[in-house]
């Protein structure tokens, strides 16, 4: 390496010497490009040893899960769960989870992906947005690279493996349904779908939607492919384990069976994604609360006036009483916008073939 590839400014910058600067060079491992092309594009397959190695960890992450237990119990066999666990041929081959939005179909199917990685199977979230070309011809060829790839996998690992399609309407809807110059492109998606699934034993997929089970392409939901499951909202039971169960996972307040039930009946005509939501952020929104309380009429004044709460003063200030109070107050905010959002009127004229 000549030395002038090290500028005497980029050298003074750095404070090293040409020597230094090309010993640490020798020491860089080059990817190729195709590998730099790759790996920001495959997030939802870990490459990594999997960490659960008990039963039990394995299956962990179904406790996320809050419908009804039989149900829950029908849709695991039904991905072929019981089988991977026995080293046994799958007997069944996926699923389509469908019913309103925010029921809690997406935090199923990521949970049975993290089973099968857990258990050294490969598994796959899909987004159909990306492997829907802007050239829709592509897409059914797209489709079948995933599949063939998972195949592949199953193949070289031993197991079968998963591939999981949230908000796949345009791989279930019957093809007449979509726009009439790209119906072919999907119906030919479908027949690649068709091809595979059912012939195919150590493929297993999960498909959700918003669509409404009228819409299906019937091909794809005659026996021996794959099972449709309607997801309804969660009654007042499983919102109570919800409110339980993320409230402890987010680290706010370990609930007593009374005030979990308190918070259910409250958001009762509210969906599971609300109640996650809510945790989730809801120390955020705390700390936010004290930044005011101190005297400060916005977040801005507090950031430009250097005001900062700890972590712990947040923590020691979340109660049952205050996090009651603040649901209450974000169902009004949520309901009031609704309602001005709605001031406009809806288009009602549309027919229905979702949620």
């Amino acid at each position: 390496m000549d030395k002038t590839i090290l500028p005497n400014e980029l050298g003074n910058i750095l404070d090293i010497t040409f020597e230094e600067f090309q010993a640490a060079l020798d020491k860089v491992e080059i990817k190729s490009v195709e590998e730099h092309w790759r790996l920001p594009t495959d997030p939802e397959v870990r490459t990594q040893e999997p960490t659960a190695k008990t039963l039990v960890e394995k299956l962990a992450p179904l406790h996320s899960v809050f419908i009804d237990d039989s149900l829950k119990d029908d849709i695991i066999t039904k991905v072929s769960i019981p089988d991977l666990i026995e080293g046994n041929q799958p007997q069944y081959s996926g699923i389509i989870l469908f019913g309103p939005p925010g029921n809690g179909k997406t935090v199923l199917l990521r949970a049975i992906r993290d089973v099968f990685y857990n258990f050294g199977a490969y598994a796959k979230e899909i987004s159909t947005s990306q492997i829907d070309s802007a050239y829709v011809s592509e897409f059914p060829k797209n489709l079948e690279k995933e599949i063939t790839t998972a195949l592949s996998q199953a193949q070289k690992r031993g197991k079968p493996s998963f591939l999981m399609f949230d908000e796949g309407s345009i791989i279930t809807q019957k093809a007449d349904l979509g726009a009439s110059s790209t119906a072919k492109h999907y119906q030919q998606a479908i027949e690649v779908l068709k091809r595979y699934i059912g012939n195919e034993r150590n493929l297993i997929v999960g498909i959700s939607t918003n669509q409404v089970y009228e819409s299906f392409e019937e091909a794809l939901t005659r026996d021996g492919r794959v099972t449709s499951y309607f997801i309804p909202p969660l009654n007042e039971e499983q919102k109570t384990r919800m409110w339980r169960f993320f409230s402890q996972k987010y680290g706010l307040v370990e609930l007593t069976d009374e005030q979990a039930v308190k918070l259910a009946k409250t958001s009762k005509t509210e969906s599971g994604a609300f109640i996650e939501e809510y945790c989730r952020a809801f120390f955020r929104n705390r700390r936010n609360q004290i930044t005011l309380e101190k005297g400060c009429k916005t977040l801005i004044e507090a950031y430009e006036h250097g005001v900062r709460i700890s972590d712990k003063e947040v923590g020691d200030s979340i109660n049952f009483e205050n996090l009651f109070t603040d649901v209450q107050a974000a169902l009004k905010r949520k309901y009031d916008r609704i309602n001005a959002n709605n001031q406009g009127g809806n288009d009602t004229s549309k027919r229905k073939i979702g949620f």
